[in-house]
Parts: C-alpha cells; structure tokens; sequence
C-alpha cells in the first residue's frame, strides 16, 4: 500500500519540493493542498480513501514547520529544525529522482528503544517503490537528539538532497488521534498533557 504526501496549503516552495522529492522516491498518493484549518485526524479518512496504510505530512504555518509520520498504530509529531530541498542543496535537477533505495539507520536505532520504535514507522513510510533500480540511500542519524534524515547516491557516496533534521515533541497511540504515549530520551523530554 502507498504511503499518503500531504502538505498545507501554504506550505514553503522548499518543504513542496521536498515532497515531490518523496513523491518519486516512494510509492505515494499526494495531497498539497490540506486546509490547515481541518483537525488533523481528517488525514486518516484521506487514508482510507486512497487506501494508504502510512502518511507523511508536513504542517508548515508562519509560527511552527512540523512533520508527522504515522501509521494506523502509532502517530509521531516532530519539529522540524532544519530543511533544504534538492535545489537548496545546489543539485538543479535530481536525475535519480526515479531510483529506488535503501534504508540504513544508524546505531542508535538498534541500542534506544524508542528510536527503535520509531525506525518500524520509518520503515514502513519510506519504503521504496517495487523494481526501482537501486541508486540512492537514505539515511537515518541521530545527532544531539535531532533525527537527520539524509539522501545520497550510492555510486560516490554523494549527497543529493533533501535534507531534514527533526526532533520528536509527542506521540500519539493511533492514526492522528489517540492517548499521548512517551517517547521517553528518544524525543524531547516527556509528551506534553
């Protein structure tokens, strides 16, 4: 099943690049124009419509840049540090953008618990498209209790973008709805009540 894209109406050029950056790299359905206005837990109907089983959603306002990934289990809301798309990192047209991938995460996922449990979520969302031919890697870092979620080529280990650092701020049992769950040293300290 595909992984659902969503991103607000007014959403930054370089977050919409980034999704469309996704957009070819996994197996997606895309919806660019969600009203920020609507509770979020709306998207798990959009699911179900388009019968995807995990979403990636950037929720970008003038205040906050969040990104949620969740599936129908789990929900997890980050912040959103830092991010640059393809052409932020100086790379005009990304002629990989077709290419399949591999998933590599570093240490912490194996040795932490919760990062352990958020690497399933990952997984599972960034999964790659069937009989891509392998040229990319994407990874997963933790650096100073940020994620960092990296894009290279394999042949000459470059990066290409995008290019996203996240911190964890809550977690939610269930598809964007639910009792909070602690992420414990994974994540920014305790979900708020």
């Amino acid at each position: 099943m595909p992984t659902m894209l969503v991103s607000t109406k007014k959403t930054d050029p370089s977050i919409k690049t980034i999704l469309r950056d996704f957009e070819y790299m996994i197996d997606s359905v895309v919806e660019d124009k969600f009203d920020i206005r609507k509770d979020a837990g709306v998207l798990a109907t959009y699911m179900d419509i388009n019968e995807c089983d995990n979403c990636i959603y950037f929720e970008y306002t003038s205040r906050n840049q969040r990104l949620w990934i969740t599936d129908s289990d789990i929900t997890l809301k980050f912040r959103i540090v830092q991010y640059m798309s393809i052409y932020d990192l100086s790379f005009p047209v990304n002629y990989h953008k077709y290419a399949g991938h591999v998933l590599i995460f570093s240490k912490e996922f194996d040795e932490d618990e919760n990062l352990g449990a958020i690497r399933k979520i990952f997984e599972k969302a960034f999964r790659p498209k069937e009989d891509a031919p392998v040229e990319r890697v994407i990874g997963f870092f933790v650096y100073d209790e940020m994620i960092c979620i990296r894009n290279y080529l394999i042949n000459g280990v470059e990066e290409i973008g995008p290019r996203i650092n996240i911190l964890i701020e809550k977690a939610f049992q269930g598809c964007f709805k639910g009792p909070k769950i602690s992420m414990g040293s994974a994540g920014n300290g305790e979900p708020e009540n």
